[in-house]
């Protein structure tokens, strides 16, 4: 198996793999960074024609720059910002419930 990062992928909207053979991708490793145009996938493809935007990468590196994209993407920020608010929320209720025992309001 080999681990490869993928830049410029994206040519004026579609995916473009550089030569990668995209059934044999390990289903799911595929990590996309829209916004940077750099996706990184492991594949079972040994090999490849030679491409400037491929670049081979150990697992480590894989694991790395694949946990950097999904903290990095809008659904785990959005996942953040909701887990925020419902922690503000909840404490803005305790807040609202204590003054109620105590009489005020």
């Amino acid at each position: 198996m080999k681990y490869v990062r993928i830049t410029d992928f994206l040519i004026e909207g579609a995916a473009n793999y550089k030569g990668l053979d995209v059934d044999l991708f390990i289903p799911g490793s595929q990590h996309y960074d829209f916004e940077n145009e750099v996706c990184v996938i492991s594949t079972r493809q040994d090999n490849y024609e030679p491409h400037s935007d491929l670049q081979e990468l150990s697992f480590d590196d894989y694991e790395i720059a694949k946990e950097i994209i999904v903290q990095n993407s809008p659904q785990t920020q959005e996942k953040n910002d909701i887990e925020k608010l419902r922690e503000d929320l909840k404490n803005a209720i305790m807040e609202l419930s204590m003054a109620i025992a105590m009489g005020g309001m």
